[in-house]
Formats: structure tokens, C-alpha cells, sequence
């Protein structure tokens, strides 16, 4: 497999990709929960609110590491804002191999989280369609 080059720029446009993502992610979640809400609200049914609840936990999991996962695409751009300044010279003409560099990294990361997601959006949304 050949090594992929990528200036700053491309690794900028993709921290930008990542955060807006996880940022639509985390709104949606809250609207989820609102759902939650709605069906608690609805249903005294012990099974029903067991359900709920194991949302409930699942949304807390999954709003604390996309707040992780922000966190760390925001101190991966202010480390290449560093970078940057400190190499203004080269910058244009400067390849990251990104084989082994931290956006690999962190995309991987995204991807996971990506694919977590939507396995309990999916799950999540025949729960809704049993109780709403």
C-alpha cells in the first residue's frame, strides 16, 4: 500500500470534517434523549423503562466520548497551528506521511466512533418505533 501524502491544509480540512461530525452527533443525541423522555413519560412497563434506561447510558457513553474525541481533534489542530508558525518556510511544500502520523490516528478513532453510533442509532430507532 502506497503512503498517502498530506499538507496542513488537507489535515486542517479533515479536524474541521471530524469536529463538525461528532458536533451533528452529540445534537442528535440530546434530541434522542428528548425522545426518552417522551416514552418515560408514556410507559410505566418495568421492560420499557429497563430499555430506556440502558438508551439512557448508552446516550451518557456516547456524549462523553464524543466530547473526548473533540477534545483531542482540538489539541491536534492547535499542535499543527504550532507547527505552522514554527516552520512558515516550508509549509507549503511540507508532506505529512500520514502512515504514521496522529491523524491516522484520530481518524481511526472517528471511524470507530462513526460505527458504534450508528449500530445504536439503528438499535435506537426500533425502540422508538415499538413505544412512540
Amino acid at each position: 500500500m502506497a503512503t498517502k501524502h498530506l499538507f496542513l491544509s488537507d489535515l486542517h480540512f479533515s479536524c474541521k470534517l471530524w469536529a463538525n461530525e461528532i458536533s451533528f452527533f452529540y445534537q442528535e443525541i440530546e434530541l434522542f434523549e428528548g425522545y426518552l423522555a417522551e416514552i418515560g413519560k408514556r410507559w410505566t412497563d418495568s421492560e420499557v423503562l429497563s430499555e430506556l434506561e440502558h438508551y439512557q447510558n448508552q446516550f451518557i457513553i456516547q456524549k462523553e466520548q464524543a466530547e473526548i474525541l473533540t477534545h483531542d481533534i482540538n489539541v491536534f489542530q492547535r499542535n499543527m497551528s504550532v507547527y505552522a508558525k514554527d516552520n512558515v518556510s516550508v509549509l507549503e511544500h511540507k508532506h505529512f506521511d500520514s502512515k504514521a502520523s496522529e491523524n491516522n490516528k484520530i481518524a481511526d478513532r472517528v471511524e470507530t466512533y462513526k460505527s458504534i453510533y450508528a449500530e445504536l442509532k439503528k438499535e435506537f430507532r426500533v425502540f422508538l418505533s415499538k413505544y412512540m
